[in-house]
């Protein structure tokens, strides 16, 4: 029977473009924490095939309140994967928090080592509210994602895979176009994004 979309599918992206780097629609009903790792796990290795010095990494993850399980902390904070994004009560995530507020975070991680007080400012930035991921959601809607009209797991995955694409596609082109929000820009500041003109694109330097 049909399902509607955005009842179990599990995405990542980044906060600077939009861009959907993997998804994962599991089979039956889990709970919303079993398929975060299996979706990190589609990242990573997509990471690994990556030639350049410097590989991508995930810093942290932002979810709704159905990620907060303790066991999936502690496995992610052992990833070296901060959970600010992850809230904990109905309270919103404080989105310019403290010197005391990062150390605790850190401490609570034991990442001390591992993650800067920047990285920590930039999670709960991606993490304090939800217009990112609603904003992505919305735009996958708009591509036929809004009703999984094939039968069977099989068909919710193609579905969800080519409205993917298409988004993605819509996210190259604004990039290409510098036509991103100011929330965007701002990741993109806080991350150190600069943007690359046309003709260095499409006449790279030998």
């Amino acid at each position: 029977m049909s399902a509607q979309f955005g009842h179990k599918p599990g995405i990542v992206s980044d906060p600077a473009t939009g861009f959907l780097f993997a998804s994962r629609v599991p089979e039956g009903n889990p709970s919303d924490p079993s398929y975060v790792l299996p979706l990190l796990d589609k990242v990573q290795k997509a990471i690994e095939r990556v030639k350049t010095p410097q590989r991508p990494r995930v810093h942290s993850l932002a979810g709704d309140r159905g990620l907060n399980d303790t066991a999936l902390r502690q496995t992610l904070h052992a990833r070296g994967i901060l959970t600010v994004g992850i809230p904990k009560t109905v309270e919103p995530i404080t989105p310019n928090p403290s010197p005391e507020e990062v150390r605790d975070i850190l401490t609570e991680a034991g990442l001390n080592r591992q993650r800067t007080p920047h990285q920590v400012h930039l999670a709960c930035a991606c993490g304090y509210s939800r217009p990112v991921v609603e904003s992505h959601i919305a735009s996958l809607l708009s591509r036929g994602a809004g009703q999984v009209r094939y039968k069977g797991h099989p068909g919710a995955t193609v579905q969800l895979g080519m409205t993917a694409m298409a988004h993605n596609g819509a996210v190259v082109v604004r990039i290409r176009q510098q036509c991103l929000s100011k929330r965007a820009q701002k990741f993109r500041r806080l991350l150190g994004l600069r943007h690359r003109k046309i003709n260095e694109i499409n006449n790279p330097k030998n």
